[in-house]
């Protein structure tokens, strides 16, 4: 599903940003003549930008701002909000507050049919360094969605939604000494699920046996109820072939 991209890719910096004022080149039938390769430097470079705490404020004003729609929303697993001032003051108050930078593994770009919008797909690890000197960076695993739509005739974007998952797994097995219980967790639940499936597997062949043999069984029975009702049917529906007697041939006169 995700296109994998390299290191030289995801690595990105405000200079491949362009405002949403800006015009490139367009054919004469006003479709924009960038390609899939330029909205992933864009994206790149603002997820570089959002998920990097090194960014400045100002450059939050000045190089993602202008890609916010005014009802652009925000949402991971704890909270949703809407608007553009919303989530830049969410923005601004993460950057001040918190220490964390993010690694783009794999970036996919889909586009609609009519070309007026699409959807980003981001794979990256943000990493945490809130509490560098006790534990280390405290890496999480993140799934980003930007919804987007095309602007200007297609010569921009502005960001509709965007979407911040976790996984909850990764969380966890940074985590000291619980991570090591829940990596023992995970190997003893493999084997259990193995064998839980596996005994499933060999019930259910067991019973889909069964219902042929039983199949089998029900119907050599109806077979002989046939083979012997079919006698006794036969008789009822031919002719007798006794001769007529004469009170009987009166009575047809």
């Amino acid at each position: 599903m995700f296109k994998r991209k390299t290191k030289s890719e995801a690595v990105s910096t405000t200079s491949n940003l362009h405002s949403p004022k800006t015009h490139p080149s367009t054919t004469s039938k006003g479709q924009p003549t960038f390609q899939t390769e330029d909205l992933e430097k864009r994206f790149s470079s603002l997820t570089h930008l959002i998920y990097n705490t090194q960014t400045k404020v100002q450059d939050l004003d000045e190089h993602v701002a202008p890609f916010l729609d005014e009802h652009v929303s925000y949402e991971d697993p704890f909270q949703f909000v809407s608007g553009k001032n919303t989530v830049l003051t969410q923005l601004k108050g993460c950057h001040l507050s918190m220490f964390f930078e993010s690694k783009i593994e794999q970036l996919d770009i889909q586009m609609k049919e009519n070309q007026e919008g699409g959807r980003v797909l981001i794979d990256a690890w943000m990493n945490m360094n809130q509490f560098k000197w006790i534990i280390g960076t405290f890496p999480i695993r993140t799934i980003l969605v930007y919804d987007f739509v095309m602007i200007n005739e297609g010569s921009s974007f502005l960001i509709t939604n965007l979407k911040e998952m976790w996984s909850l797994g990764d969380v966890i097995e940074q985590i000291p000494f619980i991570g090591w219980c829940f990596n023992l967790f995970r190997h003893g639940g493999g084997w259990f699920f193995t064998f839980f499936f596996f005994l499933c597997s060999v019930v259910m062949k067991w019973l889909h046996v069964m219902f042929q043999i039983n199949n089998r069984k029900t119907g050599n029975v109806w077979k002989k109820v046939k083979q012997w009702a079919s006698p006794s049917l036969s008789e009822k529906s031919t002719p007798s072939n006794k001769p007529v007697t004469q009170s009987a041939e009166k009575d047809q006169r």
